[in-house]
């Protein structure tokens, strides 16, 4: 925390006999009135070379950006929106590019 922003930067590296993969995420948060209020700008961008988890054949890296716009709407309720694009690069060399939009809504007990 640097007064009233929230900056966090998550890497992960794997090294094994398949091939390396690398990714990263970043996330800048403005607090604005209280925890559940807030703008944040995020991003992440990676590769995956062969994952034993999941087939990922045909998903070589991706990257992503996403913004980010919490209210506090009532005492119990707060409002969540946010806007993003990605892109993710296909073995076949193709791109598989997306555009997405949320709207939703928290409520605390």
């Amino acid at each position: 925390y640097i007064g009233k922003f929230w900056i966090q930067f998550r890497p992960q590296f794997v090294t094994k006999a398949s091939g390396h993969s690398f990714s990263g995420r970043i996330q800048i948060r403005r607090f604005l009135n209280g925890r559940y209020e807030y703008i944040e700008i995020s991003g992440g961008a990676g590769d995956d070379l062969g994952s034993d988890l999941v087939d990922t054949s045909s998903d070589l890296d991706s990257s992503s950006v996403r913004l980010t716009y919490n209210r506090r709407i009532r005492d119990s309720l707060v409002l969540k929106t946010s806007v993003g694009i990605g892109r993710e690069r296909l073995s076949s060399g193709s791109n598989r590019d997306g555009i997405f939009f949320r709207l939703g809504l928290d409520y605390l007990f």
